[in-house]
């Protein structure tokens, strides 16, 4: 009896003395943080020597740091490797190890980071951000990224992440760490790589678009020009990319019907982060599940919009980027690497600020018609008329 006494008055003294302890421990076990949705990019706090930065959640990524944040604390340079981009052209770039970085109440230390160029050149750079944390981190860990409530959690104990009743399906690790979901894409079994830094639904990628034989000539949608700049952003050879109509894609017993895809990857298909404004997504890396709690009344676009032509800031000029094949602006004689010199008659400089617009969508897009004065490679001015057309 006296033993049970002291064993109880010694629990008590401990529960009062140290209230923190069990929680100092969890807090290596799991964590919470808000994040920001800026441009389909899931950005959240990081800390790097008590002092607070702003990195994108990227599952298709791994960790790299900006030159600024190099600047500031001269990690050591442990290696450089060589990047072979989309383009083709090797870039040389340094490794780093960041002696300490937090991730919420999450320490992890001596981690290798890449230096990225990327994060000092447009368009990258409105952003504003110092670095991606990506799926070097998630190893052995759950993920949980809920829209609705702006909320991450990473958890080395999934007894704490709460997924009872949310649908699921079989996940497996790729090649460097890349998670691919299992779903039904038209009937048919397909693993899909979940890609949180890609700000698309569904992108198919480009030779499997290519291969697809579609009756309908309005459910395969080509574009030819450029896409992606990659690494080095230099000027990639033109390409045709599809956006091609999807009848039905299953991804834990929910659907999502009769909507175009965006347009096709170079290198894989993928989902991307639009996914995330359909449901609540959780990825077991301990157990190889992905589990899908789908919001509700969140409606499906089934429409794809668009005045045959999209455009880019390079070099410190607006350019077509890539123009639909069988378009209106295709008859009209536009091309990519045209210039753009002004829109509805305002010159683009007056129009185009250059990070707030990118940021936040140009208003003129938003329009049911525009009216473009280009200078072409022959180096004559003319003006186009377009008006909006809807692909259902």
């Amino acid at each position: 009896m006296l033993t049970q006494l002291l064993s109880i008055t010694l629990t008590l003294f401990l529960l009062t003395h140290y209230p923190t302890q069990p929680l100092s421990s969890n807090e290596e076990r799991i964590t919470e943080l808000p994040f920001e949705w800026v441009k389909g990019k899931i950005v959240i706090p990081v800390s790097i020597n008590g002092q607070s930065y702003k990195f994108f959640l990227d599952t298709g990524g791994k960790l790299d740091i900006s030159p600024k944040l190099q600047r500031e604390f001269a990690f050591p340079i442990v290696d450089e490797i060589e990047v072979i981009g989309i383009n083709k052209n090797p870039v040389t770039l340094q490794s780093v190890d960041i002696p300490e970085i937090k991730v919420g109440t999450m320490t992890f230390k001596n981690r290798k980071a890449t230096i990225s160029p990327l994060y000092e050149k447009y368009p990258t750079s409105c952003y504003g951000y110092d670095g991606m944390i990506g799926r070097d981190f998630l190893k052995g860990k759950l993920l949980q990224i809920d829209a609705q409530k702006k909320r991450v959690i990473i958890s080395k104990d999934r007894s704490l992440v709460e997924v009872e009743g949310h649908p699921r399906t079989k996940l497996s690790i790729g090649p460097g760490g890349l998670p691919r979901v299992a779903v039904q894409l038209n009937g048919k079994k397909e693993d899909i790589v979940f890609d949180s830094g890609a700000r698309s639904l569904f992108s198919y990628k480009r030779k499997t678009a290519k291969k697809l034989k579609i009756k309908n000539k309005d459910h395969k949608l080509r574009f030819t020009g450029i896409f992606s700049f990659g690494v080095s952003m230099a000027l990639p050879d033109s390409k045709t990319h599809y956006a091609v109509k999807v009848d039905q894609l299953d991804i834990a017993g929910h659907s999502l019907q009769n909507f175009y895809s965006n347009i096709s990857k170079e290198s894989r298909s993928r989902l991307g982060s639009k996914l995330l404004k359909f449901g609540t997504v959780t990825i077991d890396y301990q157990k190889n599940w992905f589990y899908f709690a789908p919001y509700v009344d969140q409606q499906m676009e089934q429409h794809y919009a668009t005045f045959g032509f999209d455009f880019m800031k390079y070099d410190g000029q607006f350019l077509i980027k890539w123009v639909q094949e069988g378009s209106e602006a295709k008859r009209q004689g536009l091309k990519y690497g045209d210039r753009i010199n002004k829109v509805n008659g305002i010159a683009v400089n007056e129009l185009m600020d250059e990070c707030s617009n990118y940021i936040n969508g140009y208003s003129f897009m938003k329009k049911d018609r525009i009216e473009l004065e280009i200078t072409d490679s022959k180096q004559q001015k003319r003006s186009i008329v377009l008006d909006k057309i809807i692909f259902k």
